[in-house]
């Protein structure tokens, strides 16, 4: 396991695609005041506002990712980089790099959205196996991934046709029906437009300028930490021992987490069981808390109760049924996941 500082423009730069595994949680963070989106933007608000004002700039340091890397992976071809822990902070990172282009668009600066281009893809090349996946710099689970190309590749006025039951008819957006993702670049975006709009105002700056110390705070002013797993790493496990910044893991979670390590480990395709197997149990309804008996717990979470009871014929503790459906799978040892 290795550890090192490095600026954004060093994590985001490189020839390479961060991977989010099928086990980790959707993107989650929030724009709701003291949230993790408001305090980000204030962050880089002030590196913005260091260099317009030509003070010395202090980096920000924001965390730290685990990432792993398969092996023996093609001399020359898009190295790419399992995220263990981070892939909320770097999908944000993405999403602040698709908000600085939404406005260098909007004010025609050909040049910025040349330069964030070059941060959310990869340069195709003869090298590369698959081009249409390996373009993107980040490739989320398949539950954000659709959402989340559309942002960086769409301007806002298209987005709101492709995601149109996101947005009323007059563009503003729907927060009630929007998804996470949704909401944290729409945030970022009319952050990022009033920014400029103060800068230009009240400070004589040039939107060119003003944007361009936004670009320039963000990607030399915020420091990871980045620490690269060794092969003998168990990655979903070093997983499960840790909590996100934003949320704590949730049962349902640690069980997901759960299936998907006993699926790698038996060569499984986890993509596959993924869309075929899982997807359906990631829908907002297994997630709403719902009571039963003196218990209100995520729905998920009484349907694997009565499954476990169902299976064994034992009582279980519901309140630790992470725990109780890991004892179950360990002690029935199915060969596969996907068993009929």
């Amino acid at each position: 396991m290795r550890a090192d500082a490095y600026s954004l423009d060093s994590v985001l730069g490189e020839k390479q695609q961060w991977v989010v595994p099928v086990y980790q949680r959707h993107y989650e963070w929030d724009t709701a005041e003291d949230k993790q989106l408001p305090k980000l933007w204030d962050d880089l608000r002030e590196e913005a506002l260091e260099r317009l004002d030509k003070r010395v700039p202090f980096p920000h340091y924001f965390g730290a990712i685990i990432y792993s890397e398969p092996a023996n992976q093609p001399f020359g071809a898009i190295r790419k980089r399992f995220l263990i822990d981070g892939q909320q902070r770097i999908t944000t990172f993405q999403l602040v790099l698709a908000a600085i282009k939404e406005a260098a668009n909007e004010h025609k600066i050909a040049r910025i959205v040349d330069v964030v281009n070059s941060y959310l893809y990869n340069e195709k090349s003869a090298s590369m196996q698959d081009p249409q996946r390996e373009r993107f710099k980040l490739w989320p689970s398949s539950y954000d991934r659709q959402r989340y190309q559309q942002i960086v590749e769409l301007p806002l006025a298209k987005l709101r046709t492709a995601q149109k039951d996101a947005f009323y008819k007059n563009g503003g957006l729907i927060k009630g029906k929007a998804s996470n993702l949704l909401r944290a670049y729409c945030f970022l975006v009319d952050a990022i437009s009033q920014f400029m709009a103060e800068q230009t105002k009240e400070a004589g700056f040039t939107a060119e300028s003003a944007l361009d110390a936004v670009l320039a705070g963000f990607l030399s002013g915020f420091q990871l930490v980045v620490i690269q797993l060794d092969q003998n790493d168990d990655a979903q496990e070093i997983f499960a021992s840790l909590n996100g910044l934003g949320k704590p893991l949730s049962p349902f979670d640690l069980i997901r987490n759960d299936v998907f390590h006993r699926a790698r480990k038996t060569g499984e395709d986890d993509e596959q069981l993924f869309d075929g197997r899982w997807k359906s149990f990631e829908q907002p309804f297994w997630t709403e808390q719902v009571r039963q008996g003196r218990f209100k717990r995520a729905r998920a979470d009484h349907l694997i109760a009565h499954a476990v009871v169902a299976e064994t014929a034992h009582e279980v503790n519901v309140g630790k049924i992470a725990t109780e459906y890991q004892r179950y799978a360990h002690e029935r040892n199915f060969p596969t996941v996907c068993v009929s």
